[in-house]
């Protein structure tokens, strides 16, 4: 039987070094449910960060009174899945999506064959997230409300502010280098697309959920493609080394619109009432 440790019956000033202490003196594979009054996460992102993917955390429980974390520790970042990657490094969903064509992301790496030296080095070099982090506990309605009233304006403007720099870099350089049309083509689509998508989610509820999900499923299978096909057209978002500071720019302005638009799908695939994943 699974060890229960209530965080809420502890007291004094030694609180947090005990839990610290009991949670590193684990044994490879060995657990315990941490049971608190309040969200532990700042305790675990804190454990991440000093010694991360060694330690699995799986909410049994998320409030709004009682909080219950399964910590179980593990032998490195082989035992975690793509998706549990993902989620403790979401600014890396989008490179992380080319390790392969049928990879299941669900497995553990150590099963997958993968570039495990090209996953550890994704999960060394993360950026700030767009999201908050702790989205498994949210519901489809919070996480329409979330992306219909902030992220889609995000989206929107980002891709405003591109539509100028495309045309003005395909204008002055798209003789020397080719590919930089159909760049051009590929992201127009793209904007064409994500607006498809915002205004489907924007007027979901016109339509039965069911038949919305189906239509949001289709349109993200087209903008994956896109995506996919932006990062083919730019070599990995690497603008020629000749370029001039506006082809660089535009270069990396694609590639943060596509980690967000990346993640953005890998949430919403995950989220969706009727998703099979």
């Amino acid at each position: 039987m699974i060890t229960i440790i209530n965080a809420a019956e502890l007291r004094g000033p030694n609180k947090h070094r005990f839990l610290i202490t009991r949670i590193l003196d684990l044994k490879p594979y060995e657990g315990f449910v941490l049971q608190n009054d309040h969200d532990p996460k700042p305790l675990l992102k804190s454990l991440d960060r000093k010694y991360p993917f060694e330690f699995r955390y799986t909410y049994q429980s998320g409030g709004p009174e009682l909080w219950r974390v399964e910590i179980q520790r593990v032998t490195g970042i082989e035992d975690f899945s793509l998706d549990e990657i993902i989620d403790k490094n979401p600014s890396q969903a989008f490179e992380l999506t080319f390790l392969g064509k049928e990879i299941n992301y669900s497995l553990p790496l150590a099963e997958l064959e993968v570039n495990r030296d090209l996953v550890r080095s994704l999960t060394e070099n993360t950026i700030v997230a767009r999201y908050p982090l702790n989205y498994t506990n949210w519901s489809w309605s919070f996480w329409e409300s979330f992306v219909i009233n902030n992220h889609h304006q995000y989206e929107r403007s980002l891709c405003g502010e591109l539509i100028p720099i495309v045309s003005k870099v395909v204008k002055i350089h798209g003789s020397e280098i080719p590919e930089l049309g159909d760049i051009q083509l590929v992201f127009e689509q793209l904007k064409e697309d994500l607006e498809s998508h915002c205004m489907i989610q924007e007027n979901i509820h016109s339509k039965s959920s069911l038949e919305a999900e189906e239509e949001l499923g289709s349109l993200n299978n087209e903008i994956t493609s896109l995506l996919n096909r932006l990062h083919e057209l730019t070599h990995g978002f690497k603008a020629p080394a000749e370029s001039c500071p506006l082809t660089f720019g535009l270069y990396e302005s694609l590639k943060v619109l596509c980690q967000d638009l990346q993640y953005h799908l890998f949430v919403e695939k995950r989220l969706m009432p009727h998703s099979r994943h």
